[in-house]
């Protein structure tokens, strides 16, 4: 029989064939590399230790104004501003216990803690997508929140208007995609350059259930079945963590986080008498927005037809 080959973590040794009881550290978008965090966001990676501390990112509100000048001309300083951003990050975990004869089975060891692992990264990329859209949190004595907002519930945000949806729909520019095209332009004119449009799949299936008074569907078969389909030329991102009946117009250049490495960990000693070992996945973020009035919040109204009148025989 083969002896187990020794392979190195950032906290001792694990055998191959054997439980890791040990910490390994990867960068969080290695693990969960679907996270709307990192696609939504101007990421930061950054060293964060502290439950309560902040990660300030340097911002310019307004861009500064650039000019033509001669050849020696001294160049004239702009008014610009540098502000910053205080971003307070929060952790988030999954806990998973196996015991050890499911973990060792088959000397399948490292392929059961890769599968384990898979899942509680699921987990975290569900809870992570959560909170960055609809976090609504609360606050101590001390005004510091719980969490951060997530960006549906930004105060400040745009807010873009409704879209009709069902019976109530005879007139395309009245009531149908040209409320999404007017709050794209109330954005763009609070300087704005929107990167997607957030939604979830809910939402997505009443905009394609949108049709013309000819019954034609207002957003085309090409677009609804395109691998990444697309509106006004903006991606359509469906996560099931946006809220029902709502669409974000998200500009992914005014919203930051801070994200910190993840940590992969496996231990025995809580669960030694019951033979088991736990494994735990953690890792804080935090973002945050410097022009809210650059997003915006659409609402999708699908009204619920009125039933037709009977009468008695």
């Amino acid at each position: 029989m083969a002896t187990p080959t020794d392979i190195l973590t950032s906290h001792g040794t694990r055998l191959q064939d054997r439980i890791a009881f040990s910490e390994i550290v990867f960068p969080a978008v290695e693990h969960i590399p679907d996270a709307l965090i990192f696609s939504q966001s101007k990421p930061v990676t950054m060293e964060i230790k502290s439950e309560a501390g902040s990660v300030s990112v340097p911002f310019v509100p307004e861009l500064p104004a650039s000019q033509i000048i001669e050849e020696g001309q001294e160049i004239p300083e702009s008014a610009a501003q540098i502000n910053s951003l205080n971003i307070f990050t929060f952790k988030i975990t999954s806990l998973v216990t196996a015991t050890n004869e499911s973990v060792e089975y088959d000397n399948n060891a490292s392929k059961i803690q890769t599968l384990l692992t898979w899942q509680m990264d699921k987990s975290v990329t569900n809870k992570a997508d959560a909170v960055f859209l609809q976090n609504a949190p609360n606050e101590d004595a001390n005004g510091i929140p719980d969490g951060p907002i997530g960006l549906f519930n930004l105060k400040g945000i745009t807010q873009g208007g409704e879209i009709a949806n069902g019976e109530g729909i005879t007139n395309a520019l009245q009531n149908g995609l040209s409320v999404l095209v007017d709050a794209l332009a109330k954005v763009s004119a609070k300087g704005a350059k929107p990167t997607s449009l957030i939604m979830n799949f809910g939402t997505w299936a009443q905009l394609l259930n949108l049709q013309y008074a000819d019954y034609r569907p207002m957003i085309s078969p090409d677009v609804a079945n395109a691998p990444i389909p697309m509106l006004y030329g903006l991606p359509v991102v469906i996560n099931n963590a946006a809220p029902d009946n709502k669409i974000l117009i998200n500009d992914a250049n005014v919203v930051y986080s801070a994200i910190t490495d993840m940590r992969v960990s496996s231990s025995a000693h809580s669960k030694f008498s019951r033979d088991a070992t736990q494994f735990r996945v953690t890792f804080r973020f935090g973002f945050g927005c410097t022009n809210p009035e650059r997003l915006a919040v659409v609402s999708v109204y699908n009204p619920v037809p009125p039933k037709a009148k009977t009468t008695k025989a």
